[in-house]
């Protein structure tokens, strides 16, 4: 199965919005990358539905900047449900 990457501008404010719209619709999160970049943290947050892997960013947050609180509380019971697997050298 191929993935399709998508990647969309996403401002601070916007966050909470999107996550519930993204729970409601019943996409998976997936991951919350943060890079430590010349203009401040850039953060991705990304979603799954359907084979279309979404990439939402903020970029350039900097130390005067309230992030609100990471949306993984809201798929909480997900990660209980996800198969762990161990690698062996």
């Amino acid at each position: 199965m191929a993935l399709e990457i998508e990647f969309a501008p996403l401002s601070v404010e916007e966050l909470p919005a999107l996550a519930a719209e993204k729970k409601a619709e019943g996409a998976r999160f997936v991951q919350l990358l943060a890079v430590n970049t010349e203009e401040g943290i850039d953060l991705v947050y990304t979603f799954m539905k359907g084979g279309v892997l979404t990439n939402h960013e903020i970029k350039g947050v900097g130390p005067d900047m309230t992030v609100p609180a990471s949306p993984t509380s809201s798929w909480r019971r997900s990660y209980s449900r996800t198969r762990r697997t161990t690698c062996s050298a």
